[in-house]
């Protein structure tokens, strides 16, 4: 099934760290509470780079097998946006 209807919240705070952006795909997966955990840690725990966390997400998300998976056989993409602290 596909939607124009996306799922969109209006925030207004400067606390916010990044925002992760992605195909319906990587959402079968995890939940929106899971992702940001799964960024965060990689982001402030690991300090990897954004290319790197991406990378690490999709592999992580694609099915490994296509004969028993429900999950992760649909096309995936995604998109990190870190925001610049020192810049609030």
């Amino acid at each position: 099934m596909i939607t124009a209807n996306p799922d969109i919240i209006k925030i207004k705070n400067e606390n916010i760290d990044f925002i992760v952006m992605g195909c319906d795909g990587i959402w079968e997966v995890k939940s929106n509470s899971e992702m940001v955990a799964w960024v965060k840690t990689r982001m402030e725990d690991k300090k990897m780079a954004i290319g790197k966390i991406l990378e690490e997400l999709l592999d992580e998300l694609v099915a490994k097998d296509s004969s028993n998976s429900e999950y992760g056989m649909d096309n995936m993409s995604s998109i990190l946006i870190k925001f610049d602290k020192s810049k609030r």
